[in-house]
């Protein structure tokens, strides 16, 4: 099968959905199938560049075309890439802030309209609409209801045979502006660093005298963060376990308020900022817990909480209160304990086994299996 990807940008590292999008093309590729991705406003690039990319020891023809040129440029540039290429499949990975600076791509859909006309399309929703909380501003109410009605305006107009999300509460959604869409879990980002495992670096992990807490990517803010350090700190007196938090990646601003916060209680942190991915690999092997603060309704869209259960951590979820407005329908991920200040329970004892599923082959063999369903249909 040739399928064909369109995502917003493709610079390694930088970018979630690409990173994503290459690793998905890459294990097609070694799978035999033929896969190629278009980044069609792509922020990281001045000039067009058509070039292979390497992911999971596979090489990927790439086409990005700068943010910075006319959409109908990047179109007519994306016409030919697809003339050339002959895909069974276009995949489009839906981000709507990747399309347009405000999240209201409305052009774009004019554009996707007449490329995709008469091709087998598939679409993958890896952000919706913004307001969905109880939260939420009226301005961020108003701002998603505008998303919200241009996302229903795409489905019905671009007419997908497809329609994937990764998180319960996103299928809900859809379903409520009637598209009918499928779970498609979220697999790391990171590769394994399988040469790390086989060298034995982890073998004494557990018997060490240092505990290991490590947050990877962006930080949420308002996350209950002094309590939670307190918490920990009751839990590890400092003449039995000495206690870490490494900060990984770019963690942003609310990086200081964590590093204070475990200080305080006489914990260390170490910042490592953004590391190539052998040494994030190695980081999230060798950690015990990792921490995320993407509220609990949407952690199955954290690709960084991906990548901590495929290496095997135990994820505790440190977030501000998020309740979506309009639908209950979201579920823990397996391996996910969630902390809550007014709670006495332990939840750096209340995991059950992390048997992760949601691997890259799983997920590929997954997406590959529902697009041959449909060809059989």
């Amino acid at each position: 099968m040739n399928i064909l990807f369109i995502c917003g940008s493709l610079e390694s590292g930088k970018d979630g959905v690409g990173d994503y999008t290459r690793r998905l093309a890459g294990q097609l590729i070694k799978m035999r199938h033929s896969a190629s991705i278009i980044a069609m406003s792509d922020k990281f690039v001045t000039e067009i560049i058509n070039a292979n990319q390497v992911s999971e020891t596979s090489e990927i023809n790439t086409l990005r075309i700068p943010k910075s040129l006319p959409e109908s440029t990047q179109f007519n540039k994306m016409k030919d890439f697809i003339k050339g290429t002959k895909p069974d499949w276009i995949s489009l990975q839906y981000v709507p802030f990747a399309f347009n600076d405000k999240g209201l791509p409305y052009s774009w859909t004019n554009f996707m309209e007449l490329l995709v006309a008469n091709k087998n399309l598939h679409i993958m929703f890896h952000e919706l609409w913004v307001g969905m909380s109880k939260e939420s501003s009226l301005k961020e109410k108003f701002w998603g209801t505008l998303q919200r009605k241009l996302i229903r305006s795409t489905i019905t107009r671009l007419k997908p045979k497809l329609v994937n999300t990764q998180t319960q509460l996103y299928l809900d959604c859809l379903n409520q502006i009637n598209c009918k869409a499928t779970r498609l879990p979220l697999f790391g980002n990171i590769e394994l660093n399988h040469n790390h495992i086989v060298e034995g670096f982890t073998n004494n992990k557990h018997n060490s005298n240092m505990v290991k807490f490590i947050i990877f990517g962006g930080i949420h803010a308002n996350a209950p963060v002094d309590s939670f350090a307190q918490f920990v700190a009751s839990k590890y007196p400092n003449q039995l376990k000495e206690v870490k938090l490494i900060l990984l990646g770019r963690c942003g601003a609310e990086q200081e308020q964590w590093i204070k916060a475990w200080e305080q209680h006489g914990m260390i942190t170490e910042v490592l900022g953004e590391q190539p991915q052998n040494r994030i690999s190695e980081e999230l092997i060798n950690a015990d817990f990792g921490i995320t603060t993407t509220p609990t309704a949407l952690i199955d869209k954290s690709g960084s909480v991906a990548a901590m259960l495929e290496h095997g951590l135990k994820v505790i979820g440190v977030a501000r209160n998020w309740q979506p407005s309009n639908s209950n329908q979201y579920s823990i991920s397996p391996g996910v304990v969630v902390y809550n200040a007014n709670s006495s329970q332990n939840v750096l004892e209340s995991f059950s086994d992390n048997q992760n599923n949601n691997t890259l082959q799983s997920v590929t063999n997954q997406f590959i299996s529902n697009l041959q369903s449909i060809n059989n249909g």
